[in-house]
């Protein structure tokens, strides 16, 4: 649950990276490139979580998500967080899912 809330609440996905190697909270390195996505109305751009790849400090991983993939991202973190407040079942919570159809663009 609480890795949950963290990702879902705390973490600052502009001002901080995910870092398996330094194992604290702090911005991304200098040598980590951002990850700039462009939305899906073509103009405005969202900036992507920082991950560290723990083997190479310059690689970001977090370049393999889509903006698409930010918003399911965020969708899963926000119902996996439902899903512990009502103290669901671990067979609930591994049932497959997928968002409503209006649910991406709301």
């Amino acid at each position: 649950m609480d890795f949950v809330r963290f990702y879902r609440s705390s973490f600052d996905v502009r001002n901080e990276a995910v870092s398996i190697r330094l194992g604290k909270r702090a911005p991304p390195s200098l040598a980590l490139p951002l990850h700039i996505m462009l939305c899906e109305d073509g103009k405005s751009t969202e900036v992507g979580p920082c991950i560290e790849d723990p083997f190479d400090r310059t690689r970001n991983l977090g370049t393999t998500l889509s903006i698409t993939g930010l918003e399911r991202m965020r969708q899963e973190l926000a119902r996996a967080e439902e899903l512990f407040s009502k103290g669901a079942s671990l067979t609930e919570m591994l049932e497959p899912w997928f968002p409503e159809e209006g649910s991406a663009a709301a």
